[in-house]
C-alpha cells in the first residue's frame, strides 16, 4: 500500500490536476487509517472534478470513521443525487442512518443497495447489523451468510455472524467465526474481545486474560481492554494485576463510574488477601 501512496504521489507530481489520482492516494490513506490526510486528497479530487462520485462515497466514508455523521450524510446524498443507482453510496448512506440510531431508515438504505448491486457482501452485512439490532436474529443471521458466500473473506462478515451465534446461544459456532475474522483482520479488536468473553464462559480465564492482554496490545488505549482484564484477574485471585489494570483504565477514563467501583474493590480486597496469608501461615 505504502508503494502505490509513492505512485500516486508521482501521478500527482506530473499532473497535479489529475483527479482519479488524489482520490486513489485517499482511497489508500483510508485505508490505512490517516483519515484527514484522506479528505484532504478527497476534497482537492473534488475541486478538480465537482461530479467524481467515489471521491464524495470515500469522503463519506472517512467522516464517518472520525464520527462525523452530518458531513458523511451530505457526502452520500451528493453522490446519490449524481447517481440514484450508485449502490455503495446508499450502503454508506445507510451506514450514516445506523450510526444515528435510525435503523429502519438504515434497513431501507441497505435494501435499495442489494437492489442496485445483489453482490455487493458488505450491504448483507450491515443490513444484518441492523436486523440483530432490532431483534430480528434470525434474519440477522441470512444476511451473514449471504454475506459470507459472497465473500468467504470478508472479516466484517464474520465477526458479525459471530456476534449473532452468540446472541443465539451457540458459543462454539460464534467461536469459529471469530477465528476466522481474526484470520482474516489480525487487528480485529472486537473479536479478541468477545473471544475472550466465551473463554471467560467456559471457565478458562487463563486464555480469557490472553485474549484482552493482546486487545491491549492492540490498542493500548482501550479502556475496556484493562477493565475486561483487570476483571478476570480479580476474579482469577491476582488481584495486584487486577488493581493495576483498573488504575490503567483509571488513568484512560478517570470520570467511568463503572472503572472507580471496580478500582476500589480491588483495594479494599488487598489487604483481606494479606490477612489471610498471615492467618494461613500462623496456623500451620
Amino acid at each position: 500500500m505504502t508503494a502505490a501512496i509513492a505512485d500516486y504521489d508521482h501521478a500527482i507530481g506530473a499532473d497535479a490536476k489529475y483527479a482519479d489520482a488524489y482520490n486513489s492516494r485517499g482511497a489508500a490513506l483510508l485505508s490505512k487509517g490517516y483519515y484527514d490526510g484522506a479528505i484532504t486528497d478527497f476534497d482537492q479530487a473534488i475541486r478538480i472534478e465537482p461530479k467524481q462520485i467515489d471521491a464524495y462515497v470515500n469522503r463519506g466514508l472517512a467522516r464517518m470513521h472520525k464520527r462525523d455523521f452530518d458531513q458523511a450524510l451530505v457526502d452520500y446524498d451528493k453522490a446519490i443525487r449524481l447517481d440514484p443507482k450508485h449502490a455503495g453510496a446508499h450502503n454508506g448512506r445507510g451506514l450514516v442512518w445506523f450510526s444515528k440510531g435510525e435503523t429502519e431508515r438504515a434497513i431501507a438504505e441497505y435494501d435499495k443497495a442489494i437492489d442496485l448491486d445483489p453482490k455487493q457482501a458488505d450491504a448483507y452485512s450491515n443490513r444484518g447489523l441492523a436486523w440483530r439490532r432490532m431483534g430480528h436474529v434470525d434474519r440477522a443471521m441470512a444476511d451473514f451468510d449471504q454475506a459470507i458466500s459472497l465473500d468467504s473473506k470478508n472479516a466484517h462478515a464474520h465477526y458479525n455472524r459471530g456476534m449473532a451465534w452468540s446472541a443465539k446461544g451457540d458459543d462454539d459456532r460464534a467461536m469459529i467465526d471469530y477465528n476466522q475474522a481474526i484470520s482474516l483482520d489480525p487487528k480485529n479488536i472486537d473479536a479478541y474481545k468477545n473471544r475472550g468473553l466465551i473463554w471467560a464462559a467456559k471457565g478458562d480465564n487463563a486464555r480469557a486474560i490472553a485474549e484482552y492482554s493482546t486487545v491491549i496490545r492492540l490498542n493500548p488505549k482501550y479502556v475496556y481492554g484493562y477493565l475486561g482484564r483487570g476483571i478476570l484477574n480479580f476474579y482469577s485471585g491476582g488481584l495486584a494485576k487486577a488493581q493495576a489494570d483498573f488504575e490503567q483504565a483509571a488513568k484512560l477514563e478517570p470520570d467511568d463510574i463503572y472503572v472507580a467501583i471496580w478500582l476500589d474493590m480491588a483495594k479494599r480486597a488487598m489487604p483481606w488477601r494479606a490477612i489471610c496469608g498471615k492467618r494461613q501461615a500462623s496456623s500451620t
